[in-house]
């Protein structure tokens, strides 16, 4: 058994209640800097925070703080807000694991293993979310009673009368959605991210990362680089950028 669905609820919501304490690695000239590129401070930090997620969510606010504090279990339909809000932590959220070359990633308040990285993919988490909206565009415009229990699941499943497979009627209003503009956004977001995704690599891989060499450049001048100050000792042999966890060779 790994961590629980709990624990990760309680471990998002953490990231989004405090904002990371990144503002003093600006300027410094090393992967720290590179990653802090591609995360922005949580916007429902501060004051109200549980009402603000009440109000995104629908769900009351004494529910989430109860779920926060292991007074009750998080219910479905949180844990598919939490995935909704922050789709770039929904694969670790329900499996524990996460895909961070394609976007799947943790909260920086998590431990991960067996991979390493936390940067996640650029791109990944806008195409995500016009997904899900699209999702949700589907249901609304196939007029699906969603409090029907069989009628949410006529809609979405698909069955075999003969050779192959066929879906429900809202098969018509999916071909209807891929005429509309938001489609087309969305289209334009998974290319965008392909095409980022050359760059992504080369940073997972150590191919692309232009801030090593900078530090190499300097090194070779005698130039001494500042310090980052409070890293976790056991993890300073490695890059922040690196997929996997490297043994260190001094330790072997």
């Amino acid at each position: 058994m790994s961590s629980t669905i709990e624990d990760r609820v309680i471990l998002i919501l953490k990231e989004q209640m405090s904002p990371a304490d990144l503002e003093s690695l600006k300027g410094h000239e090393g992967p720290f800097s590179a990653l802090l590129s591609l995360w922005s401070q949580p916007p429902y930090a501060g004051r109200g925070f549980w009402e603000k997620l009440s109000q995104l969510t629908g769900i009351p606010s004494a529910r989430w703080r109860s779920a926060f504090s292991r007074k009750q279990k998080p219910t479905s339909a949180m844990i598919e807000s939490i995935a909704h809000l922050w789709p770039k932590y929904a694969f670790w959220l329900v499996t524990g694991v996460t895909d961070a070359a394609n976007g799947h990633v943790a909260p920086l308040t998590a431990l991960t293993f067996p991979e390493f990285l936390h940067a996640e993919q650029p791109g990944a988490d806008t195409y995500f979310s016009k997904s899900i909206s699209l999702a949700k565009r589907l249901y609304e415009e196939g007029e699906i009673d969603l409090e029907s229990d069989d009628a949410r699941l006529a809609a979405v499943e698909r069955t075999l009368p003969l050779a192959h497979w066929v879906g429900s009627d809202l098969v018509d209003v999916a071909y209807q959605l891929a005429d509309s503009d938001e489609y087309q956004e969305l289209v334009s977001a998974w290319e965008r991210r392909e095409e980022s995704r050359a760059e992504h690599l080369g940073r997972v891989l150590g191919t692309d990362r232009p801030w090593e060499r900078h530090l190499e450049e300097r090194k070779s001048l005698g130039l001494k680089s500042d310090p980052v100050h409070g890293q976790d000792p056991r993890v300073t042999h490695q890059s922040s950028w690196d997929l996997f966890y490297k043994p260190d060779s001094e330790d072997a």
